[in-house]
């Protein structure tokens, strides 16, 4: 299993690639509403990045067992918050 920083990682790689992509769409003369897509692809990768980013620093800063369930709620509100 991968760890959180190599998962978040690969989603950062995810994120450059699709950069360049629009990068390339722009040199091409691609159609507006495929850029936009993408760009919106984009924010959304940027949003779901966000918030593992938090929940893995909640997570690394939680070693007292008295707030997990504080915690738990916490990143129960984070991973909802990440998937608009």
């Amino acid at each position: 299993m991968k760890s959180k920083k190599e998962l978040i990682q690969r989603r950062l790689k995810i994120i450059i690639g699709q950069v360049e992509g629009i990068s390339k769409m722009i040199d091409n003369e691609s159609e507006c509403v495929d850029i936009i897509n993408q760009m919106k692809a984009i924010k959304n990768s940027f949003a779901t990045l966000s918030g593992e980013i938090v929940e893995a620093s909640l997570e690394k800063c939680t070693s007292n067992q008295i707030f997990q369930k504080d915690i738990d709620k916490i990143l129960s509100i984070v991973k909802t918050f990440s998937k608009f």
